[in-house]
């Protein structure tokens, strides 16, 4: 009798252990299970936008948007609206590089002296000093020479220096000076030209060889 109950009790044991190993096998598959549905419906709440909004919901929230950040920019003004970078100013006719103003400048001059009188173009061996130079000194033309230098000054700071250097306000303004005194020194094209042939750069040097 002792022989069949150290028996029995062994296979209970082992009866024991089989139904242990199996109650954690289902658990485990279970909470596997469990874990993979959560992680589903995560990557779905994350995938699925949270507002479906049609380009038409769009069109209608435009105008409102725009109203909003109009009275916004009324009360505090919107550091984009008014700031300029730096070598930049706005004028009548919009926001300009003060830079490329000045290196434009040249051509408008060279255009004026033409349409006055056809002598007093530019040659395409003449620097910008040379031509601000000659023109200066021919007939009808009427600008100081302190003027000359100021905006020869200007356009070859602009044209040929580093384009690191940044112009100010009061630069342009100054500039601006300088340019239009030289402009209103050139006749209108409705003027008379002076019958004189222009003196040529050649023809001031002989001049000046002589004396």
């Amino acid at each position: 009798m002792s022989s069949l109950g150290v028996v029995g009790g062994v296979v209970i044991w082992i009866i024991l252990i089989f139904i242990s190993i199996f109650v954690f096998v289902v658990a485990f598959l279970a909470l596997a299970s469990i874990r993979s549905k959560i992680l589903k419906n995560l990557e779905k709440e994350i995938m699925e936008p949270k507002l479906r909004v049609t380009q038409e919901d769009l069109g209608k929230l435009e105008p409102m948007i725009a109203s909003v950040w109009e009275k916004r920019s009324t009360v505090v003004p919107l550091p984009q609206k008014d700031h300029l970078a730096s070598g930049f100013i706005k004028t009548e006719t919009g926001v300009i590089s003060i830079r490329n103003e000045i290196c434009s400048s040249l051509k408008k001059i060279e255009e004026a002296a033409s349409q006055f009188d056809a002598n007093y173009a530019r040659s395409p061996s003449m620097t910008a000093q040379d031509y601000i130079n000659w023109l200066q000194e021919q007939e009808g033309i009427s600008f100081s020479t302190e003027i000359a230098e100021n905006y020869i000054s200007f356009f070859n700071t602009a044209r040929y220096d580093s384009h690191s250097l940044e112009f100010s306000d009061e630069d342009y303004t100054f500039f601006s000076v300088q340019f239009q005194t030289i402009l209103s020194g050139i006749p209108p094209p409705t003027d008379q030209a002076p019958l004189a042939p222009a003196t040529t750069i050649l023809q001031r040097r002989q001049k000046s060889w002589n004396h």
